[in-house]
């Protein structure tokens, strides 16, 4: 990897944990918008975006932890470790250009339900609502590193308030994130490459969690996220093109 691309790691890194800082969710949704175009393949992409997520948890949760409710995510944890174990297991098995494809579809249907559907989306907190949150965020976990969308709307109506919303799913990303390590791992995809890009990028998942709680007053994450989104369209849509042509 060239001096550039680390460059670009860097910068999309600090993107990600900033994201992920002031609306609770979004580390990966920007680094597989990205990292795709510039890494040296598909699966270097999603297992360094899973632990860069993984860091931008902890150092995210550590601080709140007082307000994690566990007893709320144990019905998603279920769900989770059972299909993202699955999903990790095809991808490793799946051309690089037709996960980039399927990436491409996911990213664009996924800006699509932020814009449009996740605000009046309501479910019940069940325990097989739970489940189910669980089992579609492992899939999406274990495919594009992105577990959160599901999981989100279940915690949005589970938790009582904001600090309680966020400390929770950070603690489920946390260790749903550990344990998608542990599997891709398993399957050999845990390489001294991966492990120094990892190291690398938590210094910047450190500075972009600090600029996230300096600036989160200051920021509109509404304006933000639709940005993001529509990036995320466009992103999806050349990832689609690029495989066609």
């Amino acid at each position: 990897m060239t001096t550039l691309i680390y460059v670009l790691y860097l910068i999309v890194s600090f993107a990600g944990s900033f994201m992920q800082t002031i609306s609770g969710f979004g580390f990966s949704v920007v680094t597989m918008a990205i990292f795709p175009y510039f890494m040296p393949s598909y699966q270097l992409s999603l297992t360094v975006s899973s632990l860069m997520a993984f860091s931008t948890d902890i150092v995210n949760v550590v601080p709140r932890r007082k307000a994690v409710k566990m007893k709320l995510i144990l019905p998603p944890l279920l769900g989770y470790f059972i299909f993202a174990a699955v999903a990790v297991f095809f991808s490793v098995g799946t051309a690089d250009s037709t996960l980039s494809t399927i990436l491409g579809a996911a990213l664009i249907l996924l800006s699509l339900y932020f814009i449009f559907i996740k605000n009046n989306l309501r479910i019940k907190p069940t325990f097989v609502n739970g489940v189910i949150a669980g089992a579609l965020s492992g899939v999406m976990g274990g495919m594009f590193s992105i577990s959160g969308p599901p999981i989100v709307v279940y915690t949005l109506a589970i938790t009582k308030d904001q600090e309680e919303y966020f400390a929770t799913n950070m603690a489920y990303f946390a260790i749903t994130n550990l344990y998608t390590a542990v599997i891709r791992a398993i399957n050999g995809l845990i390489t001294p490459q991966v492990i120094l890009l990892w190291a690398i990028g938590t210094i910047m998942v450190f500075v972009g969690v600090f600029c996230g709680r300096k600036l989160v007053k200051k920021i509109n994450p509404i304006a933000l996220r639709k940005v993001i989104y529509i990036f995320m369209a466009v992103s999806g849509a050349l990832m689609i093109i690029e495989n066609f042509i």
